[in-house]
């Protein structure tokens, strides 16, 4: 066994819950780097580190009040209305996506009919199959069930009903890049950094916010919870509550990636990078590491 900090090629020969060489952060587990193909992920936490997003619960409380005192006022009639054209929107919707799924296993059975006849030594056969094949599969995809369980669902739904530790990150690695007491010091420097670099992500969160906010309330605005979890973005604080870090990337290029979740992209998340103390990019949350 080596001691906190010191790690074989690509692995980690380090016991759990140890302290970083400077003490900034506890190491609490290192995954992978097996091999130079096996992604490092190192669980770490960093006291008293000033994280974005800890006010979001709260806005979310509020924003499911809302909708139950909204809920509560709602006529018996107006309630059957409103069931009705959610139900009428379903069948629309399942309906479309039958006929999308029959159209494509149409369409696949009349490629398999033409493989069929043509040549094995035809080089376009193997690319024509393939593509039948996943039609097929696309098109079973569509058929799932209203009430079949989704395994991925229920799985990002146990993990949302935990409360966020947001002093707990994923240190990742780049390529080429092992984990060891110089990557520890490239976490050590982001620390060291944050107060100064904090309000510059804000700032930059806040501006990228603004500039999607004009699509986000077309598409959103009519949810009664929508000025809850996505406010005006009339000042940078206004967004401090609504996205949060969790992975730390030290990139080839020297640079430090951060990205996490937030409200206004689910799906994406949002991700930037810092060089030499200053933001250089701010979007989506491949930005990060990409």
């Amino acid at each position: 066994m080596g001691r906190s900090g010191e790690h074989n090629e690509y692995g980690s020969d380090m016991p759990e819950k140890s302290k970083s060489k400077s003490g900034l952060f506890e190491i609490l587990s290192v995954k992978g780097g097996k091999s130079k193909f096996d992604t490092t992920e190192v669980e770490i936490r960093i006291p008293k580190f000033r994280n974005f997003g800890l006010g979001l619960a709260e806005l979310e409380s509020q924003a499911t009040n809302y909708e139950k005192k909204l809920e509560a006022e709602t006529t018996p009639a107006e309630r059957a209305k409103k069931e009705a054209e959610w139900a009428k929107e379903e069948a629309e919707g399942d309906a479309f996506l039958k006929d999308l799924a029959e159209s494509m296993r149409s369409a696949a059975a009349e490629s398999k009919k033409e493989i069929s006849k043509a040549s094995p030594k035809d080089k376009d056969v193997g690319a024509a199959s393939f593509l039948a094949d996943a039609m097929e599969q696309l098109a079973k995809s569509l058929e799932v069930g209203p009430d079949d369980p989704d395994p991925d669902e229920e799985t990002v739904t146990k993990k949302e009903s935990r409360p966020e530790d947001f002093e707990l990150f994923t240190a990742m690695p780049g390529d080429g890049i092992k984990w060891d007491v110089n990557a520890e010091a490239r976490v050590d420097e982001f620390i060291r950094n944050w107060p100064d670099v904090r309000p510059q992500v804000l700032k930059q969160a806040h501006a990228y916010y603004k500039k999607l906010y004009p699509e986000l309330k077309d598409t959103f605005g009519d949810m009664s919870t929508f000025n809850f979890t996505m406010p005006k973005p009339t000042k940078p604080e206004v967004v401090e509550d609504i996205f949060s870090i969790s992975t730390i990337y030290l990139r080839g290029d020297g640079a430090i990636g951060i990205s996490g979740s937030c409200t206004w992209d689910e799906e994406h998340g949002f991700g930037a990078v810092i060089k030499d103390g200053k933001i250089v990019t701010f979007g989506h949350a491949d930005e990060g590491f990409c």
